[in-house]
């Protein structure tokens, strides 16, 4: 590891009493590349996570202990931080999880010209597996951004921090002792409106895990060069579900406008499989807020051999929505127990973009996709004339319970057992390799009285989610 020769500075958030900071720190891979498989089997399996030394033989992988990857976005306990204080009393000693994905700067003139890991740890809940790694000669800062995040109750004043790589993982990937420990001095200061350089707020963070981080628009294509159809052969992706996720019941009004209501949020995620990512482009020749959509296909050399209209998009000016959506995506229904509906949702448009790792292990997946996140320039601004979407194999795309329609309202709705389905290209208005796969189910406990409706999902396997 290395530091800067300047001292860190972290801001107090007074909401969670804690000092945010970006501390100024290095890990530096060696002349080796790192690269991590982590895989779950099953929902009822636990996390298995491999270092990968040798791809042509996987005898050479080396299996990280039980509990060193309690999920697929982190290695848990990586970090130890010591906090003393100008008197030299220890005031914090921390652990700290890494997400090993993300390292922007090459240390070294001889270092690979890019990196092909993924920018980020952002697997989903319900994910089957994922990569981690850094090139060699690479530097990842481990405190830097959403995903390595540390906050220190500490107060107002300069302190001195210790970091130091756990015995575990010293032994793991090889680190001598001299190199698995650094340090830096650290003032934390109260936060100002308008400071520059000011750790992220609460809602700046929240924005960041919604939006994901930067991305640029995938290598947009010259539409309309094949013949129109569905060609027989080419490539098609293979739409999936997982179940509902981060569930909870709140008191209000709907999406819709209907006030004094029970509702149950939710998460949800459709990825793809299969050998192609989901191509969905917009067209319109007026101020009308629709366009027509159309699903594009590509043969294995990446070439367009046809296109077929798959329906409309249309304009979203809801806050947090305020993009292009495609019409038929996905459709949310709440089942009683034998399987009749109970509601459906009022959610049926969509932005089609890469928020979630699902399975980046998988035969077609794409490490390193260029749409992340539901940002305006994968979605479409409200001026645009066209607007081009896609979904890569191996990615989901989330929608949260903080958007609107992410919702059931339970109202009128019995306390009882009752079945979340989501369902991926409900209406079959997509070309795909099969739609026997297409959805699935979360079962959840209706409870409480009006107006203080509550509810309880049990875990799918090991994911209480």
């Amino acid at each position: 590891m290395a530091t800067f020769e300047t001292t860190t500075e972290a801001t107090i958030d007074p909401d969670a009493g804690l000092a945010y900071g970006d501390l100024d720190m290095y890990l530096i891979s060696g002349a080796n590349p790192i690269e991590l498989h982590v895989r779950r089997a099953a929902y009822d399996k636990p996390v298995e996570a491999r270092i990968v030394r040798d791809k042509g033989d996987a005898g050479k992988d080396v299996l990280l202990a039980d509990g060193l990857a309690a999920d697929l976005n982190k290695l848990d306990h990586f970090f130890d931080i010591t906090v003393t204080n100008s008197r030299g009393a220890v005031v914090a000693d921390i652990d700290q999880a890494l997400c090993l994905n993300g390292a922007d700067t090459r240390m070294a003139p001889d270092a690979p010209a890019a990196n092909p890991y993924p920018v980020a740890c952002k697997a989903n809940p319900f994910a089957q597996s994922n990569v981690w790694g850094m090139p060699r000669k690479w530097g990842l800062m481990p405190f830097f951004g959403d995903d390595n995040e540390v906050g220190l109750p500490l107060r107002v004043g300069a302190y001195s921090v210790r970091v130091s790589v756990t015995a575990p993982y010293r032994a793991a990937f090889g680190i001598p002792d001299a190199q698995a420990e650094a340090s830096l001095k650290l003032s934390v200061v109260n936060g100002k409106d308008g400071d520059a350089g000011r750790a992220l707020s609460p809602a700046a963070r929240q924005k960041l895990r919604l939006d994901g981080p930067p991305g640029e628009q995938p290598g947009r294509v010259k539409w309309h060069k094949g013949p129109q159809g569905v060609p027989p052969n080419a490539p098609k992706p293979d739409l999936r579900a997982v179940p509902a996720w981060d569930i909870s019941t709140d008191h209000g009004t709907t999406a819709d406008g209907v006030e004094d209501r029970d509702m149950v949020k939710f998460g949800s995620t459709v990825w793809v499989d299969g050998d192609a990512p989901l191509f969905v482009d917009g067209f319109r020749t007026t101020n009308e807020p629709y366009m027509d959509a159309y699903q594009y296909f590509l043969d294995a050399a990446g070439n367009e051999v046809g296109y077929v209209n798959v329906g409309k998009m249309e304009w979203d000016p809801r806050p947090l929505h305020l993009h292009w959506h495609f019409q038929d995506f996905a459709g949310y229904q709440l089942l009683k127990q034998d399987g009749s509906l109970a509601i459906k949702s009022a959610k049926e448009a969509f932005c089609i973009a890469n928020t979630d790792q699902v399975d980046l292990l998988g035969k077609n997946a794409v490490l390193r996709p260029g749409n992340l996140g539901l940002r305006v320039n994968e979605c479409g601004g409200e001026s645009e004339m066209e607007v081009s979407q896609r979904l890569d194999v191996g990615w989901g795309d989330t929608y949260g319970p903080e958007r609107p329609d992410q919702e059931f309202d339970i109202t009128d709705i019995p306390n009882g057992t009752y079945l979340i389905k989501v369902t991926a290209n409900p209406n079959g208005s997509l070309h795909e390799l099969s739609t026997a796969n297409n959805s699935s189910l979360r079962t959840i406990v209706l409870g409480g009285r009006k107006g203080a409706r509550t509810v309880t999902a049990p875990p799918v396997g090991k994911i209480n989610a």
